[in-house]
């Protein structure tokens, strides 16, 4: 090979490498703007993604991928543990969630031992349930470390409402099991949650069924189930009907509480509304101080702090957990002294 047709190879490639590594930081500086700046507090080599076992892979989109990880011993239990790796677009986290027989995160190691004590039970969405940490970093398996006498179980749902709070209250106390208190989180967008909201139709769409809340004629609370066909919810004629006033939203809320407390009573059981996000000063939570429930802002122990699991991700992450639990054991530890209503 001639010195010329070398030199000539070697440009070549020196100009095709330079032309890729340029489209490399194009496209990486690209997502960092799009997505967000690293001095938001995440570092920039977490737009490499560490997903299914690959490294060092771009992750642009969601994706899920969750793997059975249950010991034996514990599927004897009806125990099922889950390994999951969420890729949310530029980072990755995973996590092992386990569950009962009912489908309920486990606040303990072996959720078939009872405890002797009073039982708290603790209801809410993806928050409460822990999404995106461990089983024992939830806030409601804190609390049960905290309290060893006291019985906790946590009712939460993924992507449940104050509506799903209130059907899966009915359902444990009609059971025959009765809480010394219940736990009722209630974050701000619980609102349009609770009534099937545009903003939320457009999160929950081709979801198999999804429980809503209205009020109907006598002014009464009203639940049923929805069927979402796979739609967009882009605005249009029809997309009118689906935004409600914030008065109407407090109202069903209201209701929702209500109804609960009037369960709690009639079970001699302390409620307790718990604030994750929004504040105490709402008409919400302070008509449900009116009803009888006690409030606990959840949040006061990390006001100011970004402290999710990513960017792009605003469930909490075990540190923000262990602020729920400080919050809920301070107003705890008085009331589970009191006589039983």
């Amino acid at each position: 090979m001639s010195n010329r047709l070398r030199a000539a190879l070697i440009n070549s490639a020196i100009v095709a490498v330079s032309v890729l590594v340029a489209l490399f930081i194009v496209e990486v500086g690209y997502r960092v703007w799009t997505y967000g700046s690293p001095s938001n507090g995440w570092a920039l080599r977490q737009i490499f993604a560490n997903v299914d076992g690959y490294a060092h892979q771009l992750c642009v989109s969601e994706k899920k991928r969750k793997v059975d990880v249950t010991e034996p011993s514990a599927r004897e239990k009806g125990i099922q543990s889950t390994k999951v790796t969420f890729c949310h677009y530029l980072d990755s986290y995973t996590f092992v969630s386990s569950v009962d027989r009912e489908g309920r995160r486990l606040a303990r190691p072996d959720p078939t031992v009872r405890k002797a004590g009073k039982k708290i039970w603790i209801f809410g969405d993806s928050w409460v349930f822990g999404w995106g940490v461990n089983d024992d970093q939830t806030f409601p398996w804190l609390l049960q470390q905290s309290l060893p006498n006291v019985e906790v179980t946590n009712f939460a749902l993924n992507g449940g409402s104050s509506v799903n709070e209130l059907i899966e209250l009915r359902k444990a106390i009609a059971s025959g099991e009765k809480p010394d208190i219940a736990i009722l989180v209630t974050p701000s967008y619980f609102l349009e949650r609770n009534v099937l909201d545009l903003n939320w139709l457009r999160q929950v769409s081709g979801t198999a069924e999804v429980s809503r809340a209205y009020i109907g004629i006598g002014n009464a609370l009203k639940i049923d189930k929805v069927k979402l066909p796979q739609w967009n919810y882009q605005c249009s004629s029809e997309c009118g009907s689906l935004i409600y006033p914030i008065e109407y939203e407090q109202a069903v809320a209201l209701k929702i509480l209500e109804e609960a407390w009037g369960l709690l009573q009639n079970s001699g059981a302390r409620g307790i509304v718990a604030r994750s996000l929004g504040g105490t000063n709402d008409p919400v939570t302070i008509g449900a101080k009116r009803i009888g429930f006690d409030i606990v802002d959840m949040a006061r122990e990390h006001a100011g702090e970004p402290l999710t699991l990513d960017p792009f991700d605003s469930h909490p992450n075990a540190k923000v957990q262990r602020y729920f639990h400080d919050a809920l054991l301070k107003e705890l530890a008085p009331l589970l002294n009191a006589p039983r209503k």
